[in-house]
C-alpha cells in the first residue's frame, strides 16, 4: 500500500515538472522588453526656425477719397409776376403830372418832375392781388441812407378792392412811413381781392423815379420768390439804380434770358462801406425791406484784414440766413487803381469762395475775373464805366439768377 501511495506521488512530481519545463519554452521564444536604466527624455521636436510672420496686407496709401460733385444747393424760384398797371393823379394841378408814365418804365435817374405833395398816385392793377410787394425808388440820391435829393420823409400806401375810379369805395392804410431816412423802400403787402392801390407822400421830397408792384400769391413762407436786394458798396450804389446808360437792367436781362421771369430788384448799396459797415446796417435793412428773398451781396473793396472781413462775411451771411434770405456774395472786382494791391483783393475772393462752399451757396458772378479781362471797363480803376461797365455786371448777375 505505502509502495502504490508512493508511485503515485511520484507520478504527480513528474507530471509538474514536465508542465513547468514546457512554460519554459514557451517563454523563451519571447524577446525580453528592454530596460533602460535613467533613461534621456526624448528632445521635444525640433521648433521650426524663426521666420518673419508674414505681414498683413500693405494698407492701401491714404488718398483723398473721391469727391461727388459739389451739390448744387436746392433752389426754386417761385415768379415775383410784375403787375402791370395803369398809374394816374388825379388831383394833379399840372397836367402833364396826371398820368406819370415814368414810374411804370423801369428806368431811374431820369430828372423828371416831382410828384405832387400830398396828392394821391393811382394804380389800376390789371389783376387782383392778395399778397404783393410794393417798392419806390428815389435814385436821384446816390447812397442809399441818402434822402436829400428828394426821397420823402413821410408816406402812405391804401389798398381797395371795390373803388371804380380810384377815388370812391374803401380805402384801407396798410402802410404808413414816419421819418424815412432811405432812398429806396419795400413793402410786403396782403389783402383779399385788391384791385387799386394808391400812394402819396406827406412829406420830404417828391422826387419819385420808378414804382414796381410785384405779385406773391404764388409764394408762401420760405418760398424763393423772385425777389432781389442788391447790397455792398459803392458799386452797388453805381450800379442798379435802373441808369439808361447801363441799360438794360438786371431785371431785364434775367427777362431776356428767360421769358418767364421779371424779378423785381431794389438797390442797398452805400458808397465807402466795408464789410463791417454792412453788417452794422444789414439787420435793419432787413426790417425795413420785407418780401425780399435773394440778397445779392458784392462787398470787400474796402476791406484790407482777410482774417476780419471772414468774420463779418460770415457773420453777414449767417444774418440773412437765420432771417430766411438766401445770400449770393460777388468776388471782388479786379482793380487798376495805383498802389492797390491785388493780391489782398485775391485773399479776400479766397475768403468769398470759402464761405460760399461752407454754406452751400449758390456761386455769384466772378467780377475779379471779368474786369481782370476787361480793365477798360473800369472808368477809374475801381468803378464801373456807367455803360458798358455797369451793363456787364448786372448782366453776370442775371445769368447767376437763371442758373438757379
Amino acid at each position: 500500500m505505502k509502495q502504490l501511495f508512493l508511485m503515485i506521488f511520484c507520478l504527480v512530481i513528474v507530471l509538474a515538472l514536465s508542465s513547468a519545463c514546457k512554460d519554459v519554452r514557451v517563454q523563451e521564444n519571447v524577446e525580453p522588453e528592454e530596460i533602460v536604466e535613467n533613461p534621456e527624455p526624448e528632445p521635444d521636436p525640433e521648433p521650426e526656425p524663426d521666420t518673419e510672420p508674414e505681414p498683413d496686407p500693405e494698407p492701401e496709401p491714404d488718398t483723398e477719397p473721391e469727391s461727388d460733385p459739389e451739390p448744387k444747393p436746392d433752389v426754386m424760384v417761385v415768379p415775383a409776376v410784375r403787375v402791370t398797371s395803369t398809374v394816374s393823379i388825379p388831383d394833379a394841378n399840372d397836367p402833364a403830372l396826371i398820368t406819370p408814365s415814368w414810374l411804370l418804365d423801369n428806368k431811374g435817374r431820369e430828372w423828371v418832375r416831382p410828384l405832387p405833395l400830398n396828392n394821391w398816385v393811382v394804380f389800376q392793377l390789371s389783376q387782383s392781388l392778395t399778397h404783393f410787394l410794393f417798392q419806390w425808388m428815389s435814385s436821384a440820391n446816390y447812397n442809399y441812407n441818402e434822402t436829400q435829393y428828394g426821397a420823402p420823409s413821410s408816406y402812405q400806401i391804401q389798398v381797395s378792392s371795390n373803388s371804380t375810379d380810384g377815388s370812391n369805395g374803401s380805402w384801407t392804410t396798410v402802410v404808413e412811413v414816419q421819418n424815412n431816412l432811405w432812398a429806396a423802400r419795400a413793402h410786403e403787402i396782403r389783402g383779399d381781392n385788391i384791385r387799386w392801390i394808391r400812394f402819396r407822400v406827406t412829406g420830404g421830397g417828391t422826387n419819385i423815379d420808378e414804382i414796381d408792384i410785384h405779385d406773391l400769391s404764388q409764394s408762401k413762407s420760405g418760398d424763393a420768390v423772385d425777389t432781389w436786394a442788391f447790397i455792398g458798396d459803392s458799386n452797388t450804389a453805381d450800379t442798379y439804380w435802373r441808369d439808361p446808360q447801363g441799360a438794360p437792367p438786371f431785371n431785364e436781362q434775367v427777362n431776356a434770358l428767360n421769358p418767364a421771369r421779371f424779378p423785381s430788384m431794389i438797390n442797398f448799396g452805400i458808397g465807402g462801406n466795408n464789410s463791417g459797415h454792412l453788417l452794422a446796417r444789414l439787420q435793419q435793412t432787413i426790417d425795413n425791406n420785407k418780401g425780399i428773398h435773394f440778397w445779392a451781396i458784392c462787398i470787400g473793396s474796402n476791406d484790407g484784414n482777410a482774417a476780419q472781413y471772414e468774420q463779418n462775411l460770415n457773420d453777414i451771411i449767417k444774418m440773412l440766413i437765420e432771417n430766411g434770405k438766401l445770400p449770393i456774395v460777388a468776388r471782388i472786382p479786379y482793380r487798376t487803381d495805383s498802389p492797390y494791391n491785388n493780391g489782398i483783393v485775391q485773399s479776400l475772393n479766397e475768403v468769398v469762395d470759402r464761405l460760399t462752399k461752407q454754406h452751400n451757396l449758390p456761386a455769384g458772378p466772378d467780377l475779379y475775373r471779368y474786369f481782370e479781362q476787361n480793365p477798360g471797363q473800369l472808368r477809374d480803376g475801381l468803378h464801373p464805366t456807367y455803360s458798358d461797365g455797369v451793363q456787364a455786371i448786372q448782366r453776370l448777375w442775371a445769368e447767376v439768377a437763371c442758373s438757379l
